[in-house]
């Protein structure tokens, strides 16, 4: 989120060009912006390349850190989104390609390494592949950083040195280093000038990831890389110094100590007064996590039996309400009425009140707390629900479902205001995009552009020159017969079900070891209640009483809209 000082200064306003020579100069709230502005689109970009969500995201974020690190360099400022855009795939293109078309990167020396793109050879390559990657495994994220920058993209040592703003002869030498590392890794011994391959060591476990997530303001690009959420993780309990976190995240102590430096001042990691380091954030360690999830899939069992008997009442008040004369019958309202109206927001308004403490304010005005844990295996991962919404208030706004663990696609977010009142003003009558321009003041040539993009990803539909939202709309009318019937049933699943599931969180947290950061459980016992709802709705699922959403799921298989300030999308906290 930009900081107010940007956003006072009217820069909301301002052209991407001028937003990129003002971050080339050190002003960080610009590039903020210009992260707002684009993430969608380099999220999407990465995701056509990746496939996976998770590894678009990662993909992006490492884009947005490259983008930064090279904004000085960029000649053409007003071509910044073309520019992100290269960035973005080649990032993607690195993750999904990994070490594949470089498996003799060892071979010395550096002018014969096989250009990119090159034919693969056939003769052992697989194997030869696992112990590359096996033995970068083994060198300091810098060091990883630096190898991958030269081998597999290309880049000369004064590029990378002016990338990672080091001395050009420090790249020459981690390249140097790190050869020499990775030849002892792999077993490789010269004999007369001819290397040959022995049997590869016994490979340390190297730095732990951490799959994470962020409650408030976007805390920019520090998280992005392993080496920071390594140390979170290393630093996640007790005070450690740079040295203890150096050798428990496998990297050289220089490194440490700089990427400790924006970390701590963005109150992700905190400084005691005898110069050591603690996470500023519950960061749980795989076994920690696995603990306090241990039963979030039995729970979920259980709220989804207890839910099934409401069924018959939450589709009859459905159908009191207009949806299905406006052509949503209650196929296409079970999923946006449990996910969201019971599951997500009915269980909020209806459970325990958690206590409202503001999220700390940190560097350039953002206000979050930051959680996550260990990445741990694909079975332990859970299912959860969340609210994405835009706009709303006294005008037109639209959300949707959103889950870690659910394996659909979800619409974008972010869009401009002008998408969201053309959506609006479908939501109001228009039936084309003359109406549509007429009702918001907008271009026919803009109202067209704009409803032209939500019909491409599903958000309208179109049947000859008429256009229709593929999402139900809930207005003042619903609240009097959907609100009563979603209270009293998420009322009872949380009193019976969640508040139970959850009310040990607290008790667990502080037994774990994270009793210095108790003004955020309350953050981890909302985040398990969603878990417990997202296991409910798997569980609905894989019985066959919610249908499968298709694969891939639809844009609006779980969106909803509203106009106004309705009782049905509001929650206290």
């Amino acid at each position: 989120m930009a900081s107010k000082a940007l956003t006072q200064n009217g820069a909301n306003g301002a052209t991407d060009a001028e937003l990129v020579r003002r971050a080339a100069q050190g002003d960080a709230a610009a590039f903020d912006l210009l992260v707002l502005r684009h993430r969608q689109s380099a999220l999407s970009a990465a995701r056509a390349a990746l496939g996976s969500r998770d590894e678009a995201e990662d993909a992006a974020q490492q884009a947005f850190v490259d983008a930064f690190a090279g904004l000085p360099g960029l000649r053409e400022p007003e071509r910044f989104r073309a520019w992100l855009m290269t960035i973005t795939k080649r990032c993607a293109l690195r993750r999904r390609g990994g070490l594949v078309h470089w498996p003799n990167m060892l071979d010395l020396p550096e002018t014969v390494v096989r250009p990119l793109g090159a034919p693969e050879p056939d003769h052992g390559h697989n194997e030869l592949r696992e112990r590359v990657r096996a033995a970068l495994d083994e060198l300091s994220a810098r060091s990883r950083q630096v190898v991958t920058l030269h081998y597999l993209d290309g880049y000369a040592c004064r590029e990378i040195g002016l990338r990672l703003a080091i001395p050009e002869g420090t790249v020459k030498r981690i390249l140097h280093e790190s050869r020499n590392s990775l030849r002892v890794s792999m077993g490789v011994r010269t004999t007369g000038g001819i290397e040959t391959m022995t049997a590869t060591k016994d490979l340390k476990r190297g730095p732990r990831d951490m799959a994470w997530w962020i409650n408030g303001d976007w805390p920019g690009p520090f998280m992005s890389t392993t080496l920071a959420r390594s140390i979170c993780l290393a630093a996640n309990k007790r005070p450690k110094t740079v040295k203890q976190i150096a050798e428990l995240v496998d990297a050289n102590e220089q490194y440490v100590r700089e990427a400790l430096q924006p970390l701590v001042g963005e109150g992700l990691v905190q400084e005691t007064e005898n110069g050591r380091y603690r996470a500023g954030f519950v960061a749980l360690e795989a076994a920690d996590w696995i603990e306090v999830t241990r039963d979030v899939r039995k729970q979920g069992v259980m709220l989804a039996d207890a839910l099934i008997p409401d069924l018959a009442a939450l589709e009859a008040a459905w159908n009191r309400t207009p949806k299905p004369d406006q052509g949503f019958a209650w196929a296409e309202g079970i999923w946006p009425t449990l996910a969201i109206l019971v599951l997500n927001i009915g269980l909020k308004r209806n459970g325990v009140p958690l206590p409202q403490i503001e999220p700390p304010s940190r560097a350039g005005g953002k206000r979050y707390w930051a959680g996550g844990s260990e990445e741990v295996p694909p079975e332990h991962v859970l299912w959860c629900t969340g609210f994405n919404n835009t706009g709303g208030g006294s005008g037109f706004g639209y959300g949707y479902l959103w889950s870690y663990g659910m394996p659909f696609k979800r619409p974008a977010v972010g869009w401009p205001d002008e998408q969201r009142h053309a959506l609006g003003a479908l939501a109001d009558g228009a039936a084309d995009a003359d109406a549509v321009a007429q009702i918001t003041g907008q271009a026919p040539e803009q109202a067209r552009e704009l409803l032209g993009k939500a019909v491409e990803i599903g958000l309208v539909c179109r049947s000859g020159d008429d256009l229709a939202l593929t999402f139900p709309v809930f207005r003042e009318e619903d609240d009097g017969v959907l609100a009563p019937v979603v209270d009293k049933i998420a009322g009872r699943l949380s009193r019976e079900i969640v508040q139970d599931a959850t009310a040990g969180v607290p008790d667990l947290l502080r037994k774990l070891g994270y009793g210095h950061l108790e003004e955020q459980f309350h953050e981890w016992r909302a985040w398990l209640e969603g878990n417990v709802a997202g296991e409910a709705l798997r569980e609905l699922l894989n019985r066959g009483i919610l249908p499968h959403p298709g694969d891939p799921a639809p844009m609006s298989f779980c969106m909803i809209g509203w106009v106004g300030e309705l009782r049905l999308m509001r929650w206290t906290a």
